[in-house]
């Protein structure tokens, strides 16, 4: 079954290219004023209103006149119809499916640069506690040299006392 439309000569360009087919060139009279000037007599001679003007003179006039216009007939297949506006529903639903994976997509990127942030900060954190923990374990290895200092200063006394002469160095 086919489907027909009527177009002017400035839709004819974009209907064609939208897939109908020209069957047949139709005119249509309509009608137009056209601006141009007349002899000021002959105008006063007809309108009163212009019997300012001397003979010799011109007036603009407006005067009806009868226009033939194409008009084109044209027609397309009901089935290609339906189908195109199947496409443009199915055009329609992916560009919403696609408006709401953008919209998904910038809530995964705000989610991501929060869990970005909260681990910088974490980060952040950690590296101070490092750096706390490496000042302590020098001084625990700074301390424990001094433990062993004194420890063996002790036993060199404790020897002293018990043997009574100096103590053997190695």
């Amino acid at each position: 079954m086919k489907i027909y439309k009527c177009a002017s000569p400035s839709e004819l360009e974009n209907s064609t290219r939208d897939g109908w087919t020209l069957e047949q060139v139709l005119s249509h009279d309509t009608s137009r004023n056209v601006n141009h000037s007349a002899p000021a007599q002959v105008v006063n001679n007809n309108n009163q209103q212009y019997g300012g003007y001397q003979s010799g003179m011109t007036v603009p006039v407006d005067t009806p006149v009868i226009v033939r216009e194409p008009v084109f007939l044209l027609s397309k297949e009901s089935e290609v119809e339906s189908r195109e506006i199947q496409l443009q529903n199915l055009i329609k639903n992916i560009e919403e499916k696609h408006k709401e994976n953008l919209a998904e997509y910038g809530k995964v990127l705000k989610e991501r640069d929060q869990y970005r942030d909260e681990a910088d900060r974490r980060t952040t954190a950690l590296n101070i506690s490092a750096g706390a923990q490496q000042k302590l374990d020098e001084q625990k290895r700074k301390l424990e040299g001094d433990l062993a200092k004194v420890q063996k200063a002790i036993g060199d006394l404790k020897y002293f006392e018990i043997v009574g002469g100096p103590v053997p160095t190695k």
